[in-house]
């Protein structure tokens, strides 16, 4: 097998080469969009926010593939577990519908606002669709495709190119002249609807931040790296979608923004836009749904049998990112056909040795090399790390575990834990968080009721589940002590909201262990893979205080007691009253704000600056907030 179905960029290519197998949420979720999609009475905008390799360029494909009637299938699983074949639009456009997919940067100009911003993006699509002669980029292959599509029926991009006037007026004449714009927009839609098109789809990739492009390693030769979306670009999008009347015009119009988290936060953060659009974010791919990707094509004859655990170990280095495991699978199908009888742990550590972007992104190698066992024991426990996840203990002799529980970084910190595979369902762990001072609210949030500081149990248990594969279905393995499972938490949720949830949970976990008899695993220690896995390194953002996972834990425990002693109203105050006094020469009076009767910061007047005096009452307010 010498060509490998995996993309060694992690980047999705058209046409589209495999088929589409899971992203059951986004399935469901567009196919109600779609049901009266053409009888909307005006634009309409449906935004997918996921991070970079999650699969939404894949989507935007499959979309234009189906149309095109050259996809090579999508497969689900339904609610009961069961395989099925879907889709979300007929093949030969017979749906009517026209999936165009332009970048976001080539919509965004300065002088677009939100009353231009429908007809704008619907002219850019058209305008491509009119190109004679379509760069050879993935973006001009769909274009091509549409063409060649159209051209038996009569089809010329000439003619489309004639009906929007292209060419013949600068951009920022057409910005300014809405009625115009509206005009050629609705004039290239006529041309269309001779072919059978009533509705263009327009599909908007790559509406991101450069900071997310740098912090998921995109190369920067890569084209992902020029977009880069400030927020006046962020508050135009919102303002479309917002400004109805805009999006009234043009009814036959609809937009797929395919968005990174930043930005969907943003829209999301908006209140009016709740009942304005649609919207669906996706966390990541879950095991299941790769396993059913690479069963799929090894029953096709497309992809090899890999050795054991191969493909659950390159999951879990990913960190559940699709993107990013066909890069590492692409190098592992490369390296098998030099090394066909190598193991899953030889595999990987001789890649993260040789290959420079393993090295750069994914394996932090030289945490490998500060392993302190006996010598002859050194390439035993390099395998069993990088096989990543926990296995039965049983898997390893009794000499094997007493080696692989007693390695220690150089610095102390334990390389491997005791783990258990435990039955756990949200409702269970819901109720014992409600009874536990947690308020159960929409969408598998649990909020804290003493901090206000809330989390999905949706999420914790999905992120738990990604290193669970070797357990049985229904279970999930977990740190057998409390510092292993709150360091697997922290690696698997970064986030500070769900930490004192962990410390709930597992006072519950606790009291099962006590009482149930369960299977014990081996598998890394959370505390050293999350420095091992450059990828969860970059979602945590920053290590613990200390190496040494049980003297970090103390040394949190010693500073939360600080925490609880600290006089936070009177440096506040102090801050407050010392940045007033260098910038005005005065000791203006402080003042307390309340929300509900709760005491929650001070704040302060500044009445005579240059600078800071712009309001009418020539003054502004400081506040310094308290957690």
């Amino acid at each position: 097998m010498s060509k490998s179905v995996w993309l060694k960029d992690g980047v999705s290519t058209f046409p589209v080469q495999q088929p589409m197998v899971g992203q059951c949420e986004f399935y469901e979720a567009f196919k109600e969009y779609l049901q009266d999609l053409k009888s909307a009475p005006m634009a309409r905008v449906f935004t997918l926010i996921a991070k970079w390799g999650i699969g939404k360029s894949r989507i935007a494909y499959e979309l234009v593939s189906e149309a095109l009637g050259i996809d090579k299938g999508w497969t689900i699983r339904d609610q009961s577990g069961q395989l099925q074949k879907v889709r979300l639009l007929k093949p030969d456009f017979a749906d009517g519908i026209l999936p165009v997919y332009i970048r976001y940067e080539q919509m965004h100009e300065d002088l677009l606002y939100g009353e231009n911003w429908v007809g704008y993006g619907a002219y850019v699509a058209l305008a491509k669709l009119a190109e004679q002669q379509p760069a050879r980029t993935i973006q001009g292959s769909i274009v091509k495709h549409i063409q060649d599509h159209f051209l038996p029926l009569g089809f010329s991009p000439e003619k489309l190119a004639g009906a929007i006037e292209l060419g013949r007026h600068e951009t920022n004449d057409l910005l300014q002249h809405i009625d115009q714009l509206d005009q050629l927009v609705q004039n290239g839609l006529a041309y269309l609807k001779q072919f059978g098109i009533e509705h263009l789809m327009v599909i908007v990739d790559e509406v991101e931040s450069e900071y997310e492009l740098f912090m998921d390693g995109i190369q920067e030769q890569s084209e992902e790296r020029k977009k880069k979306l400030d927020g006046d670009a962020i508050k135009v999008i919102t303002s479309a979608i917002k400004h109805e009347d805009s999006r009234t015009r043009h009814p036959n119009v609809s937009f797929l923004l395919l968005c990174s988290p930043a930005i969907g936060d943003q829209i999301k953060a908006l209140e009016a836009l709740a009942r304005r659009l649609d919207k669906l974010e996706i966390n990541q791919n879950s095991y299941a749904d790769i396993s059913d990707y690479v069963a799929s094509l090894q029953q096709s004859g497309k992809l090899r049998k890999y050795p054991a655990g191969l493909v659950e170990a390159a999951y879990t280095i990913a960190a559940g990112n699709f993107g990013w495991l066909n890069v590492i699978m692409a190098h592992c199908d490369q390296y098998l056909e030099k090394h066909p009888d190598k193991e899953t742990g030889e595999i990987l550590q001789d890649l993260a040795y040789s290959v420079p972007r393993f090295k750069e992104s994914l394996i932090d190698h030289s945490q490998l090399d500060y392993i302190n066992t006996k010598p002859a024991h050194i390439p035993f426990v390099k395998k069993a790390l990088l096989r990543q996840l926990p296995y039965p203990k049983d898997y390893y002799s009794a000499e094997e575990q007493q080696i692989l529980l007693s390695a220690k970084h150089i610095e102390g910190i334990p390389l491997f834990k005791e783990f258990v595979a435990l039955p756990l369902t949200k409702n269970d762990l819901g109720f014992y968080l409600v009874k536990n001072k947690y308020k159960a609210e929409s969408d598998h949030l649990f909020v804290n009721e003493t901090t206000g500081e809330s989390f999905s149990l949706d999420v914790l248990l999905r992120s738990l589940e990604t290193f669970s594969i070797n357990a049985p279905k229904g279970t999930f393995i977990v740190g057998k002590e409390r510092e292993t499972f709150l360091a697997q938490v922290r690696m698997l949720y970064p986030k500070d909201e769900v930490v004192e949830a962990a410390e709930l949970l597992y006072t519950y976990l606790e009291q099962r262990m006590k009482t149930e008899l369960l299977e014990t695993y081996i598998g890394p220690n959370f505390a050293f893979l999350e420095r091992l896995n450059r990828r969860y390194a970059v979602k945590t953002g920053i290590a613990n205080y200390l190496l040494n996972e049980e003297k970090d834990q103390q040394l949190q425990q010693h500073l939360n007691e600080l925490v609880k002693q600290y006089d936070k109203d009177g440096e506040i105050q102090r801050l407050l009253l010392g940045f007033a006094r260098a910038i005005e020469q005065d000791y203006p009076e402080v003042q307390t704000i309340q929300i509900k009767g709760n005491k929650c910061g001070l704040r302060i007047k500044v009445t005579n600056h240059l600078y800071l005096g712009v309001h009418p009452k020539k003054s502004s307010t400081l506040f310094g907030l308290a957690n």
